[in-house]
């Protein structure tokens, strides 16, 4: 028979075996949850940042197009000018050179300026204004006969006061165009000076001049036949530092009893010569500014004293060729001049034939007699001496 069990022990054992039971139960459903866990989504692979485009290449800067409408290019300096001013006709001035006439007024607006000896070893001085106008220009003298071959190649009126009796001969013969003073012609006055003599004191108003000419039988709309050619402005041929080449200052002596000299000297820095007389540089009696020179252009022509004239008046053949040199931005070329005849322009050829090309600005033409020679700063290589 079935012995009966103490409460007490069957409840020890139901414990145990509910424990049992519930650890069972627990590994089941940890089996259970293991099975249906959701797996972890990985974690996102970080973007490739894309690079950054390469910026544009800014684009070059348009060249700066020039208006030239309504101008013309000054066929004796190369700038551009109004074309009214360069179709009109040249002034060519008369001016005295004496020391008592020093310095000048408006010669350093001139387009071109001639420099050739008279009697005695003074020279005169033509300067030519075509789109260059100074409000006033002198002092005014007295013309010579060889004159008369530079005024009628550039078809410019002579501005003047008197004249040889060979220059009077060749006005009448000739037909020049002239604004002379003792014939009431033009606008002049004087500007008397103490201890300056009354022959170095004539001055003229360039404007005068020139509205006088406008709209009367002078007036003549032809540009002057071109006595030279110019560089290209973007490429001009010049030394801007201290290698001045080899005209960096020279002197011109000109023969006579006065013993006139000028000299030029370099300014690598502005890229052109000042003029200088004895031991300062040449300046304009208005501004103070020193007279410069974009070229200089030395001519040397046969020159003779006129047999039996009492004052020693000289001639001059500005007509066929001659030897001539272009100093210009620091360097030097040798050069010809040709007149064909009394009424053709002058010109200046290179080596090659072709008219001398040269620097855009004002030039002087230094006129020397044939031998003379040009006293250079320092020794040269090779000469530069008249053929």
């Amino acid at each position: 028979m079935w012995k009966k069990l103490p409460i007490k022990g069957w409840r020890a054992g139901g414990v145990v075996i509910l424990i049992g039971i519930l650890f069972a139960l627990t590994l089941l459903m940890s089996d259970f949850g293991d099975s249906q866990a959701i797996p972890e989504e990985p974690e996102p692979e970080p973007e490739e940042t894309p690079p950054e485009p390469e910026p544009e290449p800014e684009p070059e800067p348009e060249e700066e197009v020039i208006s030239r409408e309504g101008q013309e290019r000054n066929p004796l300096s190369g700038e551009w000018v109004d074309e009214a001013r360069a179709r009109r006709r040249p002034l060519a001035v008369m001016l005295d050179n004496n020391v008592h006439a020093r310095p000048h007024r408006g010669v350093i607006e001139a387009d071109v300026v001639f420099e050739m000896l008279v009697e005695g070893g003074a020279t005169r001085l033509m300067p030519v204004y075509l789109a260059g106008e100074p409000e006033v220009v002198g002092p005014v003298r007295s013309a010579r006969d060889y004159h008369l071959d530079l005024v009628l190649g550039l078809n410019a009126v002579m501005v003047h006061c008197g004249g040889s009796p060979g220059a009077y001969a060749g006005i009448r013969d000739l037909g020049v165009d002239v604004l002379n003073d003792l014939w009431g012609q033009g606008r002049f006055f004087r500007e008397p000076k103490e201890g300056v003599p009354y022959e170095h004191t004539l001055f003229t108003r360039l404007a005068v001049s020139h509205d006088l000419i406008a709209g009367s039988e002078l007036e003549e709309n032809s540009l002057p036949e071109p006595m030279w050619d110019f560089q290209d402005e973007s490429s001009q041929d010049v030394i801007q530092d201290d290698d001045v080449g080899d005209a960096a200052s020279f002197t011109l002596v000109y023969p006579g009893s006065m013993g006139y000299e000028v000299m030029y000297r370099y300014q690598a820095k502005m890229q052109h010569y000042e003029r200088w007389i004895g031991a300062n540089p040449y300046r304009d009696r208005d501004t103070g500014e020193p007279l410069k020179a974009d070229n200089v252009l030395v001519m040397w022509v046969d020159t003779w004293r006129l047999p039996g004239d009492a004052a020693g008046r000289l001639g001059m053949d500005f007509t066929g060729d001659g030897a001539g040199l272009l100093i210009s931005g620091g360097r030097t070329a040798d050069v010809r001049w040709e007149k064909q005849d009394l009424r053709s322009p002058l010109r200046f050829f290179d080596e090659e034939g072709e008219l001398a090309q040269l620097k855009t600005g004002q030039t002087w033409v230094q006129v020397l007699p044939t031998g003379t020679d040009i006293v250079w700063e320092e020794p040269r290589s090779e000469s530069h001496e008249p053929e």
